[in-house]
């Protein structure tokens, strides 16, 4: 088993798997070269598609301008910000784990997204917490312009 350092991720080598994924082609390419500035330039470009690519449950609700993977992310982000201490729950690790939760590529990231996955911490089901939170919250702002409460429940 071999670990590379990629930046602040590290990626296991031996669970390297065909994808069809842009970001995580970037990511093999990055574990296998030598840490550069070019290469966190290309990692944070490629990242740009989470700033365009809607959420696509919204997309299937034909809501007009739904959020972004990013904006929902952030938001989820500054709900751990905010929180109020939990006994046990790493304010920062939620941080970290909303940012990353719908994304899995590096090993950081790949174990932050199964522990979310998983269920598996007092972390991760604050955050899942955030994660329906945020949803809702969206939902009533788009319902502002809708007439019915249906959105909420079947996303």
């Amino acid at each position: 088993m071999t670990h590379k350092n990629v930046g602040v991720y590290s990626y296991n080598s031996s669970k390297k798997k065909k994808s069809s994924s842009p970001l995580l082609k970037l990511i093999l390419k990055m574990s296998s070269s030598t840490q550069s500035t070019s290469s966190a330039i290309d990692f944070l470009t490629l990242c740009h598609s989470l700033k365009v690519t809607k959420r696509t449950g919204w997309v299937r609700k034909e809501i007009k301008n739904p959020e972004s993977i990013a904006d929902h992310m952030y938001r989820m982000a500054l709900m751990a910000l905010i929180s109020a201490d939990m006994p046990a729950v790493d304010r920062h690790k939620c941080i970290k784990m909303a940012i990353v939760h719908d994304i899995a590529e590096a090993k950081e990231i790949s174990e932050l997204w199964m522990e979310y996955e998983e269920n598996s911490s007092p972390e991760a089901k604050v955050v899942k917490d955030f994660d329906k939170v945020e949803m809702i919250l969206q939902a009533l702002e788009y319902e502002n312009g809708m007439t019915s409460i249906f959105l909420l429940f079947s996303y």
